[in-house]
């Protein structure tokens, strides 16, 4: 069995935040990598969930 370590859902926010505001400009470009980690956040909830039950 092969075990991923994610990030905590706080310290993951904590990054996304930082780079939100790095790369603001470009996000405002490009909402393709926000919904990628909006699916990377929802897919690591979903793995912890598992792994919790």
């Amino acid at each position: 069995m092969i075990v991923t370590v994610f990030p905590s859902a706080e310290s993951l926010c904590k990054v996304r935040m930082l780079l939100v505001s790095y790369l603001e400009p470009w996000f405002l470009k490009n909402t393709r990598l926000e919904s990628i980690l909006d699916i990377y956040e929802m897919s690591s909830a979903a793995l912890i969930h598992q792994t919790k039950s």
